[in-house]
């Protein structure tokens, strides 16, 4: 049984375009199956008793990864993906919108967010709804899109100012034409980064770009103002470890 609770916008309809593709091109499992713990900067028997919180979970890649390990796994996403995800019994999907959360304040013992609250119509209302989620001694990571130089984001708003408004299947064909083009580009904007990029990958890469209907960049500066008023352990640049 999914849950839903969310109202229709753009970006619901953004991301169901996005994940129902994206759900039938996964071929990677062995390297999200490693690197969701990486990303988490925990081993898999951290979670063995935890109340744990997947806040924007999209085609399932790290909810498959993490769910065996979890006593329990709340998988919550906008879009109507949900379905697709292994039924287990420790899994409860639940469809909503991070910007109106019903669930109760101080339950999670552990709560990820990977690429989503910059997504939201205000980053930092959505961070505080997570952070209100917390058990006292819970631990929130998230990423965020990285603020860069200002001829970046210039050409970047112009492109998306134009992408966010067309069809999603006009705009999926654009991403296809140049999907040869990213692993450069990636290369650029993560050299550190080591990823298996395939043609298909690097589609859904632009798309998941230039589709969503907002697309904010944060620099540290901003994010240590919203963890201000919280005890903080900085892990690595983009990622938080908040202790509540």
């Amino acid at each position: 049984m999914i849950n839903r609770l969310l109202d229709t916008d753009k970006t619901r309809r953004s991301f169901n375009f996005e994940w129902d593709f994206y759900a039938h091109t996964e071929n990677q499992k062995a390297y999200y199956d490693k690197e969701v713990f990486e990303f988490l900067k925990e081993e898999k028997s951290y979670f063995k008793d935890k109340l744990v919180l997947e806040m924007g979970c999209g085609a399932g890649r790290q909810t498959r990864a993490l769910v065996d390990f979890c006593k329990n796994l709340v998988a919550l996403d906008v879009s109507d993906n949900l379905a697709n995800l292994p039924k287990k019994n420790n899994l409860n999907p639940v469809q909503g919108d991070i910007m109106n959360l019903p669930l109760k304040d101080g339950r999670f013992d552990f709560i990820y967010s990977r690429g989503v609250f910059h997504h939201t119509r205000d980053p930092k209302y959505a961070f505080d709804s997570a952070v209100r989620l917390l058990k006292k001694g819970g631990v929130l990571i998230f990423s965020v899109y990285p603020k860069r130089n200002m001829l970046f984001h210039y050409a970047n708003s112009m492109m998306r100012f134009i992408t966010i408004r067309l069809d999603h299947k006009f705009l999926f064909f654009l991403c296809r034409a140049a999907a040869p083009l990213v692993p450069l580009a990636y290369k650029i904007m993560n050299p550190r980064k080591k990823r298996p990029l395939e043609y298909w990958e690097n589609v859904w890469l632009l798309f998941d770009w230039f589709s969503p209907q907002y697309q904010f960049h944060l620099s540290e500066k901003e994010l240590d103002k919203w963890c201000e008023k919280h005890t903080v352990l900085i892990k690595n640049r983009g990622y938080r470890k908040l202790l509540k």
